[in-house]
């Protein structure tokens, strides 16, 4: 790894635990969140590239499927709807409170050097998306806790229900 690397890995995960200590802070909607037939925000974000690309541009070929991951919680997360968990949501099965330094580091150093390095928000909630072309929302699904996926059946109606094949 280089040093450049080694640095922004570095700086991530402090900004991690700073947002580990300060504990979740969006964990309620202040407006009715996007629903299905609502029309999906036209988001700018950075391709795999890096170049700026539409939102639009992807969901105009067929539909979209957006899945949102935990700790990337860029703010598209915030454009869709998908809110910050709560103790309960995000560690449902440890004891802990916000400030609790010892499981952030615990967490941390069992990280740091995996493909599953934790970084930029670790209260975020997932959630998936289907943006039929057009831009209309097929499927909304934000996640109520850390590990709530949609069936897969759920995904496909919701392809389907978007023009798409499955």
């Amino acid at each position: 790894m280089t040093q450049r690397a080694i640095e922004q890995q570095q700086s991530a995960e402090a900004r991690w635990r700073e947002a580990w200590l300060a504990g979740p802070r969006r964990t309620r909607w202040d407006a009715v969140p996007l629903q299905v037939g609502d029309i999906a925000p036209d988001l700018e974000l950075p391709d795999a590239t890096g170049a700026p690309r539409r939102l639009s541009d992807l969901w105009s070929g067929g539909p979209l499927h957006l899945i949102f991951p935990r700790h990337f919680g860029c703010s598209a997360y915030a454009a869709f709807g998908l809110l910050e968990g709560t103790v309960p949501q995000i560690l449902h099965d440890f004891a802990s409170k916000p400030g609790d330094a010892a499981t952030g580091d615990e967490w941390l150093a069992g990280r740091g050097d995996s493909e599953r390095a934790l970084v930029d928000n670790p209260w975020q909630l997932p959630g998936e998306f289907v943006i039929a072309p057009g831009g209309r929302i097929s499927l909304a699904h934000r996640a109520q806790f850390c590990e709530d996926f949609p069936a897969r059946g759920v995904v496909l109606g919701g392809i389907a229900a978007a023009g798409g094949n499955t």
